[in-house]
């Protein structure tokens, strides 16, 4: 059943719905246009505001390529990406073949000109490979999943598989909810979204946006609504789902304390389960004052323009107008990476170091593209860094460099970044960190489970990470690496292709 806000053109009624919604029948397959993209809807979910889509040319039999040929954005659109949503990149008629290649292309390529397909665009720069010798780079979203499920199916089929996006309201007519017209959607199928968790920062900390800033507000709360039409149209602008506080309310047993999962600088989370089964943290704003409105307005515009398969997803928020201001988000079950090193979850091997340094890079990463996008994480710290049931990262802070280099540390030792029961010159982790390194003492400060005396390679490795994390805690900030170099040194410390470690390894014992 096709009904609003979408509407089959040459059956309904012209003023009701936007032309963006419109759903047409190509070859007895239900069709939508979003920009210049062609896609086939799979099926549509009215209940959350949800549809799941797949690129038309895999669906094309006449087709002997089917691979995307435009850019997928969603720029001036109703429609935001849903919570577990990655990108598939395809590069076409590269003038050089590429070895990590995903997936290979064939029928894209010749005899000079090769084509591929890959997940992540930093690692081919890392690489560097020459992405100007290719004629084309096309990205197109596809539902994500673990890596490993993705790397034994082929590109078509994970195009087939489709993504989900979701959609706001537009304004409605008389009539409109009412109407509704039966098209086949014949290619329903069952959506697995969030299939695979994946280790992120959870961004639960203030946001400072370098750009789209609001303009200062002087007035009370209550006046917000008659002083900007900025403010007004907030919502709609960001492409964000909005709840209501009562469907939160239920979904947290009214904020019980039993389901507290945390307490952030300027709220406390929650977990949640929404009317259609998603299990949620729910955050919750202290205040609900101009100042507080602002940061909550900031969090969500980032949020929604964020994607990243190691930041945490946000699902929507209530309205800034609303009972109070709450805030969304998908909920990552196994704990945060404080917990895992000094806390409920700490276990004797549990953390080996190969997990901790692909935890160091994953968050390194989600840090490197929220920096490339003028975003800075003024906290990151070990217990704002989730972890899910296979140890991949989801980051909900975005941080300077120099607490990354305290969670680094913290990976080293296992110690917590403050802690009042150690001596008073080490209650500052950072501070015992450099006091150490410095009097060759690396080996007093290392977690002696990691194998770091009797591992030569884990000992090469731990060196290279606890000198980065020197330069990292640098106090002058024109001192400290880029954290775009951060990823590159943990890169080719992972493949153990160390650069600039000491020659001598005891100066670092």
């Amino acid at each position: 059943m096709i009904r609003h806000p979408f509407r089959v053109p040459s059956l309904d009624n012209p003023e009701c719905g936007l032309p963006e919604f419109d759903i047409s029948c190509d070859d007895n397959k239900p069709v939508i246009r979003i920009n210049d993209n062609e896609l086939i809807v799979k099926d549509v979910f009215y209940e959350n505001k949800s549809l799941l889509l797949s690129v038309s040319e895999v669906y094309d039999v006449g087709n002997k390529c089917p691979v995307p040929r435009h850019n997928f954005s969603l720029d001036r659109t109703s429609f935001s990406y849903g919570p577990s949503t990655d990108d598939l990149f395809f590069f076409y008629g590269c003038a050089t073949p590429y070895a990590q290649q995903t997936y290979k292309v064939d029928c894209a390529s010749n005899g000079s000109r090769h084509s591929f397909a890959v997940f992540h665009v930093e690692i081919v720069e890392h690489m560097n490979y020459s992405i100007e010798s290719c004629q084309a780079l096309v990205n197109t979203p596809v539902e994500a999943d673990d890596i490993r499920t993705l790397l034994n199916m082929s590109y078509v089929d994970i195009l087939k598989k489709g993504f989900v996006l979701q959609w706001q309201e537009p304004g409605d007519c008389k009539g409109c909810q009412r109407n509704g017209r039966r098209l086949n959607l014949g290619l329903k199928i069952g959506i697995g979204v969030g299939a695979a968790a994946v280790t992120a920062l959870t961004m639960w900390a203030i946001f400072c946006a370098y750009h789209h800033r609001l303009r200062k507000q002087q007035s009370s709360l209550s006046s917000i609504p008659h002083q900007s039409s900025e403010l007004i149209d907030f919502e709609k602008s960001a492409g964000v789902h909005v709840f209501s506080y009562e469907e939160l309310e239920e979904a947290t047993q009214s904020f019980d304390p039993q389901r507290e999962l945390g307490d952030g600088g300027y709220g406390a989370v929650y977990k949640g389960v929404l009317r259609d089964g998603r299990v949620v943290a729910v955050k919750r704003l202290y205040e609900n004052n101009l100042k507080r409105v602002e940061q909550f307005m900031n969090e969500v515009e980032i949020l929604t323009r964020m994607r990243h398969q190691n930041l945490v997803s946000l699902y929507g928020c209530t309205s800034r107008f609303g009972r109070e201001l709450l805030l969304v988000y998908e909920y990552i079950p196994n704990g945060t990476l404080a917990d895992h090193l000094h806390g409920q979850h700490v276990k004797a091997g549990s953390l080996p170091w190969a997990a901790r340094l692909n935890i160091a890079i994953e968050t390194a990463s989600a840090l490197a593209y929220l920096h490339a996008s003028d975003v800075i994480h003024r906290d990151v710290k070990s217990s704002n860094i989730l972890l899910d049931n296979n140890l991949r990262v989801k980051v909900t802070d975005k941080s300077d460099v120099y607490s990354f280099g305290v969670v680094l540390v913290e990976l080293i030792s296992s110690k917590a970044a403050v802690d009042i029961t150690r001596d008073r010159d080490e209650i500052n982790l950072s501070s015992m960190a450099i006091n150490k390194m410095r009097n060759a003492q690396l080996h007093h400060l290392v977690d002696e489970t990691l194998g770091f005396e009797s591992d030569h390679g884990v000992r090469t490795m731990v060196n290279a990470v606890a000198e980065l994390a020197l330069l990292c805690l640098q106090n002058g900030r024109e001192m400290r690496p880029c954290m775009k170099d951060v990823v590159n040194i943990l890169l080719e410390i992972q493949s153990r292709d160390v650069m600039d470690i000491p020659a001598d390894e005891e100066e670092w014992r």
